[in-house]
């Protein structure tokens, strides 16, 4: 535990080191606010005010979705540092290593998109349903955490051919268009079918099932479901590069 701790410690200074203070608040945060407006306007051009509800309860699971694909700088760090053997050679297991360092990006996200439902919902007259969403909090940390155990699993399937980029844009293209953010779901039955095994898909409907009085347990369990799905998907693939290290003497995650 007192490695997991120490661990966890750098994986704050590893999270501020790319991702200094000024940077956060002057180039992220204001994304995140841009961001969640163009969707909310967006979808009120084209749904009318139920449109503009819809966008703007899924903009801060976009914001989400967006911020918490750079957990993948996690495992690059290792590739291209060329630390990974003595990540491999140590005492706790590489896997633990590795997702105690993501801490910071999931908490960063659900606060970043807090702040921008709350600057949105003054500018586009929600504040209802922002006081409605504070409640719900919860469930979009969850969502973050599912999303960053998504982008991880991802980016440790692609790193070894270096599309590492191509793998976190696929995941947050992938919520944005199959997990309910923008598009209402039952329109397209195959999009519908891949939002199911995708991050924030069920938190999100969890969040709108809730706000609209309705049975919402079901789906956070099912948002748990997902997360953890994709955390042994992470752990299987780093725990076979493991093997292939320890077989052929290769830390390249090649």
């Amino acid at each position: 535990m007192a490695r997991l701790l120490s661990v966890s410690r750098f994986g704050l200074t590893e999270f501020l080191t790319l991702n200094p203070p000024v940077i956060l608040l002057t180039a992220l945060l204001p994304r995140a606010v841009v961001q969640a407006l163009f969707f909310t306007v967006l979808g009120s051009v084209l749904g009318g005010p139920d449109g503009k509800e819809f966008a703007y309860v899924g903009s801060a699971a976009l914001i989400i979705a967006v911020l918490c694909t750079d957990v993948g700088e996690v495992p690059m760090a290792d590739k291209w540092a060329g630390t990974f053997a003595r990540i491999r050679s140590g005492v706790v297991h590489p896997f633990a290593i590795v997702a105690a360092r993501c801490w910071p990006y999931p908490v960063v996200a659900t606060a970043m998109a807090t702040v921008a439902m709350v600057v949105v919902g003054v500018v586009t007259g929600r504040t209802s349903t922002t006081v409605a969403l504070l409640p719900w909090l919860p469930v979009y940390l969850l969502m973050a955490c599912t999303t960053g155990a998504a982008t991880l699993a991802a980016t440790l399937l692609a790193v070894g051919r270096r599309a590492d980029l191509l793998a976190t844009n696929a995941v947050s293209f992938g919520v944005l268009l199959a997990s309910g953010v923008f598009l209402p779901p039952g329109r397209i039955p195959v999009v519908d079918a891949v939002g199911t095994i995708l991050p924030v898909s069920h938190g999100l409907q969890a969040v709108r099932n809730g706000l609209e009085g309705k049975p919402w347990v079901d789906e956070v369990i099912a948002e748990l479901c997902v997360g953890a799905g994709w955390t042994v998907v992470a752990f299987v693939v780093l725990a076979i590069q493991v093997r292939r290290a320890l077989r052929l003497g290769i830390d390249d995650f090649v």
